[in-house]
């Protein structure tokens, strides 16, 4: 096992009022594996990229994961792929140069609004999409067990 810190801040001044958050000192630790994956890629035009699917990759899953990639591009999660509990995709933009971290694989499928029911369930898909029409995207991922 190992520790993972992760750093996590901002500062901002709008309208002459300055405000942050986080910490640049202080990380969260993360507790992961001793194994892991460095994934890159150069996503072509238009083009989607399967990063990741638990059982079919190395890794079944994941205590962190960490995306970052210079150009602006979609991120989607399936969690529940299958189906076991009803399948619940989540879709994201990644801003260029903004890395994207997730904290663990945890998902919630079959949920109701409001959260009334549901069921825990993991994140068992990872894909990438470049909507650029010109430009390729040069993305990496990092997922730690």
């Amino acid at each position: 096992m190992a520790t993972l810190k992760f750093y996590s801040y901002f500062e901002v001044t709008i309208n002459g009022r300055q405000m942050h958050g986080g910490s640049l000192s202080t990380p969260a630790s993360i507790t992961v594996g001793d194994d892991y994956e460095v994934l890159r890629q150069e996503i072509a035009t238009t083009t989607t990229w399967d990063v990741w699917a638990a059982g079919s990759e190395r890794l079944g899953s994941f205590s962190f994961a960490w995306i970052v990639s210079d150009r602006d591009v979609y991120l989607e999660l399936t969690v529940d792929k299958d189906g076991d509990n009803g399948v619940e995709v989540l879709a994201f933009t990644i801003e260029a140069g903004v890395p994207f971290a997730l904290a663990n694989d945890t998902g919630l499928a079959n949920y109701t609004v409001d959260f009334a029911a549901l069921t825990a369930d993991v994140i068992d898909q990872i894909r990438i999409h470049n909507p650029d029409a010109t430009n390729a995207a040069k993305v990496e991922v990092l997922l730690f067990e």
